[in-house]
């Protein structure tokens, strides 16, 4: 009994023994607008060692609201010493078979990563022609059909990584879900940037997955310089109210942004101000009786949306004969992000606007100068039928 009592003390002792003591040693801060994630070196040492140095490389942390998840980049050319643990997940790069179910990871991978490590997408949505030809050729599965996700077709692409959409309430189950999938789970929540520059900067994080995080970092310096000058170019009148919108939730019920929301920072850059918003940067759902009380003053109309606005003065009066008193409506001054629409309805706005913030604000600095200019980036103006422009 005594014997077999020492055995099962030596064998604990030397399981504790085998877990290396470490420190973890951050440096540096990369980002500069961005809320809702960080990235840092880091450097992992023998704690009482002579050995010093272990590995190190570069280290994430993403807010998923309330909660966080981190994310330490090594390169495979680099050996992790066995029996060492950190306190988040471990990608080894350049990766080389990624999954992605939130659309706005595709173009930062076409501008700093390596696309064809793509091996699946969600659905067939995105515009982007490189993506498309993948899907065409079935060089990318579709594992998901928008509702089900297909759950042995992922295991069998082999994955490394895949990219979900970030929501707090689906973070625990989305990250068993793919733990159990032998896949690791990536976190975006670009979406909750309010800052244009703070959305665009997530493709320093997407380029740490191909080693390209100086390349990230030069694009994102032309970005930066570029938006700067173009606010320099703020349209200056008293004629600036807008009336934004996001697509109908329902029948005579708009969401708008708030003004300190992504779109509305935007706007506000731009020489505009949003009529009719909240404080903060969440978006708000009101009646049509509300926004018409309210939004009268507004000089111009942009709606942001995924739906097909292509007739929209045909339709528009048939859905809601209250229009036609709508200043906007009448002056022809409504605009919609449907310049890059496909046939399929796929629209190409929400593939390229967080990454090209610059781009977004001319646009708007245009449409503030009503110009009557038609060579928008993302940007349409509609006409009626009965007004000569």
């Amino acid at each position: 009994m005594k014997k077999r009592i020492f055995i099962l003390l030596l064998i604990l002792f030397t399981l504790f023994s085998c877990k290396k003591k470490i420190e973890v040693v951050e440096r540096d801060s990369f980002i500069k607008y961005a809320d809702n994630f960080s990235i840092s070196s880091f450097d992992v040492f023998y704690s009482n060692s002579k050995k010093g140095f272990a590995f190190g490389g570069k280290k994430a942390v993403i807010d998923v609201g309330a909660k966080s998840v981190t994310y330490y980049f090594v390169p495979k050319s680099m050996d992790i010493p066995k029996n060492i643990e950190l306190d988040g997940y471990v990608v080894r790069t350049p990766i080389e078979r990624s999954i992605v179910m939130s659309r706005s990871v595709l173009a930062p991978i076409l501008s700093v990563g390596e696309p064809k490590t793509v091996v699946g997408l969600d659905g067939d949505y995105t515009t982007i022609s490189y993506f498309k030809r993948g899907i065409n050729k079935k060089n990318i599965k579709l594992v998901s059909n928008g509702d089900t996700l297909n759950k042995e077709l992922l295991v069998s692409l082999k994955a490394e990584v895949v990219f979900i959409l970030g929501l707090e309430e689906k973070f625990s189950s989305d990250k068993k879900l793919y733990e159990n999938l032998k896949v690791t789970p990536i976190f975006i929540t670009d979406w909750k940037e309010s800052s244009p520059l703070g959305r665009a900067e997530w493709m320093k994080f997407i380029a740490l997955f191909y080693e390209n995080f100086n390349m990230a970092e030069n694009l994102f310096l032309n970005i930066e310089n570029s938006y700067n000058k173009m606010k320099k170019f703020r349209y200056k009148g008293d004629d600036n109210k807008v009336l934004l919108n996001f697509p109908e939730y329902k029948n005579s019920v708009w969401l708008l942004p708030g003004r300190d929301s992504y779109i509305g920072n935007i706007v506000k850059d731009a020489g505009g101000e949003l009529v009719f918003s909240s404080k903060g940067s969440e978006a708000k759902y009101f009646d049509l009786e509300t926004i018409f009380k309210n939004c009268r003053e507004a000089d111009v109309w942009v709606i942001n949306s995924y739906i097909d606005f292509s007739n929209f003065f045909e339709t528009a009066l048939i859905r809601e004969p209250r229009l036609e008193n709508f200043p906007p409506y009448y002056s022809s001054k409504v605009y919609i992000n449907n310049r890059l629409k496909q046939d399929n309805g796929s629209n190409g706005y929400f593939d390229y606007y967080a990454i090209s913030p610059d781009k977004v604000l001319e646009d708007m600095i245009n449409i503030l100068n009503k110009s009557g200019l038609k060579d928008f980036n993302f940007y349409t103006q509609q006409f009626r039928s009965d007004t000569d422009f």
